[in-house]
């Protein structure tokens, strides 16, 4: 008798540990936004303690395998990049160029797919996600208008994590949303509302918010063609909302991000056909997609293949690009990059030292596109055109330069895969979270080498593996 409570006292601990594991994490989370640097070092440490004690994490990691494998390959190859690169002694070691954040990216993978693959997770992202975005909101509000204080960071390293990482909370929590009920449609969409007036408004990030206005609208056109008009007339209507009442308060008071979206419209004006062509091949790439969803309607077993076919093609085709390319093809891109820095550089500095860093990045690419030249390299090219900084500010760059084509296609696999491997239904809003994640952050890599930083790494793999865990649970409820 003895023995059957002991065994019935040590469940109930085990019970009770557990959830206080999970409410600790969670309650992390909520707060990501506004102290991510501070809180993520307890996450890993909590998200690791609940793996070891979570029974099915076995089974977990194998229900999960395609996915690990997709996210892996990219700190795998990273890894490879930096043993595989020549040893020098170099004065500045920046993080990518350290095994230590890509060890940590592998082991924060399975620690966060095991965590966030459980029956609970929708039921503590419905209470944490609102709340963390809200109180990001409230803080960021309560800085701008009461202390006075301009480009909001709360207690981040820099003013670009509370709005990028509490956009990504409300995307997520806006495809948790019962398609069926108004009113949590309606507070989601407030949610994406309060991130949209955080970007303009308090912390001024031009890029983030073009992110936005790419994922938005992109996901809002995706379900008015897929009947559901409804949703995409209430998701294209939240956009322009938030950004008319983003850009009134930024009137307001000093209109600093209205005024640094003149050096946007001069730049689009030199450059209309470049420009044009753009946006016709990214609709094109993004009706092709709806169409080959529609009739092929690929199905995650065929994931492997399918991840590999864009891997082999990206390659081939930007190998042979790269090798029968002459050498005035470089130069026309440099006479465009230069061009644009002098017209950009009498506006905005910021914008001129970004096409600066791009034209440095082109030249060291010139002779180096398909291997890159190294990570450890990529300091010394940033802080020939600006001291102080570590990167090219566009991630796409940082990527040729740290590998070449290689680590370019292993990064885009890890930013698309999860959308490929929950693209399996004609319920496209099964695919909301993953899709609307991927765009975000592909649109403002162009802006800033975000995963060149540990913290954003780190933060993008929890928030990735949260998303995609919906979108299974999502697909699994609509079967």
């Amino acid at each position: 008798m003895q023995k059957i409570r002991c065994k019935g006292r040590m469940k109930t601990l085990s019970k009770n540990l557990h959830i206080s594991l999970k409410l600790a994490i969670w309650s992390c989370i909520a707060i990501i936004p506004i102290m991510n640097t501070r809180s993520l070092e307890v996450v890993f440490w909590l998200l690791l303690l609940s793996f070891i004690f979570n029974p099915e994490k076995w089974q977990r990691i194998s229900d999960n395998a395609l996915f690990l494998l997709l996210m892996l390959q990219y700190p795998i190859i990273n890894i490879l990049r930096i043993y595989f690169t020549p040893g020098h002694d170099y004065e500045i070691i920046s993080s990518p160029a350290r095994y230590e954040m890509w060890i940590y990216c592998i082991i924060a993978l399975f620690l966060a797919t095991v965590f966030f693959d459980d029956k609970s997770t929708h039921r503590y992202a419905r209470v944490f996600l609102p709340f963390g975005i809200i109180l990001t909101f409230g803080l960021a509000a309560y800085q701008f208008h009461m202390a006075g204080n301009g480009h909001i960071r709360m207690w981040n390293a820099n003013v670009f994590e509370a709005p990028l990482f509490a956009t990504t909370l409300s995307f997520i929590f806006f495809a948790m949303a019962n398609k069926d009920q108004k009113l949590t449609i309606v507070f989601a969409s407030f949610l994406i509302v309060l991130t949209i007036i955080l970007t303009i408004s308090y912390t001024g990030r031009r890029g983030i918010f073009v992110g936005q206005v790419v994922a938005v609208a992109s996901v809002g056109i995706l379900l008015l063609f897929s009947g559901k008009y409804k949703l995409g007339a209430t998701l294209l209507a939240t956009f322009v909302t938030a950004t008319l009442v983003g850009i009134v308060i930024d009137l307001s008071f000093s209109g600093a991000f209205w005024g640094r979206l003149d050096v946007i419209f001069d730049l689009l004006h030199e450059n209309q056909k470049e420009a044009a062509f753009a946006l016709f091949a990214f609709c094109f790439m993004f009706f092709l997609s709806r169409f080959l969803k529609i009739r092929l309607n690929f199905q995650p077993s065929r994931g492997y293949l399918l991840v590999a076919s864009i891997a082999a093609g990206l390659i081939l085709t930007a190998s042979i690009i790269s090798y029968m390319s002459s050498f005035d093809a470089f130069e026309t891109i440099k006479q465009t990059l230069s061009h644009n820095k002098h017209i950009a550089s009498q506006s905005d500095a910021s914008t001129g030292a970004r096409l600066g860093f791009a034209y440095q990045g082109v030249i060291a690419l010139q002779d180096n596109l398909v291997f890159g030249i190294g990570a450890h390299l990529e300091p010394y090219l940033a802080q020939a055109v600006l001291g102080g900084h570590l990167h090219l500010h566009n991630n796409y760059l940082s990527w040729l330069i740290w590998g070449g084509l290689i680590t370019l296609t292993s990064g885009l696999i890890w930013l698309f895969a999860p959308v490929i491997l929950v693209n399996k239904s004609r319920n496209f809003t099964i695919a909301i979270p993953c899709l609307m994640i991927a765009l975000l952050w592909s649109v403002s890599l162009l802006f800033d080498s975000f995963l060149s930083w540990k913290n954003f790494t780190y933060v993008y793999i929890a928030l990735i593996c949260l998303g995609y865990q919906i979108s299974r649970s999502n697909a699994k409820a609509a079967t």
